[in-house]
């Protein structure tokens, strides 16, 4: 996310303003009103099912925050239902994400295979 509060998907600027510091799945990310209007209005709107591949397609250089709650929500999410966290971790965090990685498994049985 930049300082704008923005991403870039398929070359298009996006506003995050409104979902900034959630956690959501990416058929919720695409949902969301604020989002949906704006991927409406670039023409990325996603058909059922392809919000994944929607989401996919955010184009970085990504920046490295700390202290999130992702990998909480998400270890918590993989203790009661089967779950999956499918994201871009970014080459300057790839030490750190290994011990991250490491926990999600050993602690929510997260499913990671898709994550870069």
């Amino acid at each position: 996310l930049s300082s704008a509060a923005e991403v870039t998907i398929s070359g298009k600027r996006i506003g995050m303003s409104s979902v900034k510091g959630m956690t959501l799945p990416a058929s919720s990310f695409v949902a969301q009103p604020a989002v949906a209007e704006q991927l409406k209005a670039h023409g990325l709107e996603s058909e059922a099912g392809s919000a994944e591949a929607l989401v996919l397609q955010l184009e970085g250089p990504f920046e490295q925050k700390t202290g999130g709650k992702g990998a909480n929500a998400a270890a918590a999410a993989g203790q009661t239902f089967r779950c999956e966290l499918v994201c871009n971790f970014g080459r300057e965090s790839e030490a750190s994400n290994k011990a991250l990685l490491a926990d999600l498994k050993e602690f929510g049985n997260v499913n990671t295979s898709r994550s870069q």
